[in-house]
């Protein structure tokens, strides 16, 4: 996490408004987006190809022996890795503005490869891989499972 450049205590989402008005609330909004529809984008397209390549011909017998919580999980950590691959850049720009760091995203992304170069920008890189593959491994098992429930096919999982 960043650390404010200025201390302030706990004070919830009023507290924050009175004191840094409604807009205030709203700061890093705009990075927000530039960082999460690319990365959405990215996770949602290697998740596909996973699956695809899982069902290739020449894999696909393999995998389909497998639980069929297996494909889902595995496409859900490759989508995390190529997803964080391109997000966590924009995600440390993003965190420096929240954080009051820095006016904007340009001010932010410079102030980083100023001070620490291109690994400024990937700070974090080994915790996040290794928190991708389960974290996003899960969630689209989760929602295979719940797409199948609400589609009235059988819950047990199979992509």
């Amino acid at each position: 996490l960043a650390r404010a450049t200025r201390r302030m205590p706990p004070i919830g989402t009023w507290g924050a408004a009175r004191s840094l008005g409604f807009r205030g609330l709203w700061a890093g909004l705009p990075a927000t987006m530039i960082w999460s529809v690319p990365s959405q984008g990215v996770f949602w397209m290697a998740h596909d190809v996973s699956v695809d390549a899982m069902k290739d011909d020449r894999l696909g017998e393999r995998w389909q022996k497998m639980s069929p919580l297996v494909m889902p999980f595995v496409a859900g950590g490759v989508a995390g890795i190529a997803e964080w691959l391109v997000a966590l850049p924009l995600d440390t720009i993003k965190t420096r503005i929240q954080a009051g760091k820095a006016e904007g995203f340009q001010a932010a992304a410079v102030e980083i490869m100023r001070r620490q170069g291109v690994t400024g920008f990937y700070r974090g890189f080994g915790w996040v891989m290794a928190r991708a593959i389960p974290a996003n491994g899960a969630a689209v098992c989760g929602i295979h499972i719940v797409e199948r429930t609400l589609s009235g096919q059988d819950h047990r999982i199979a992509p």
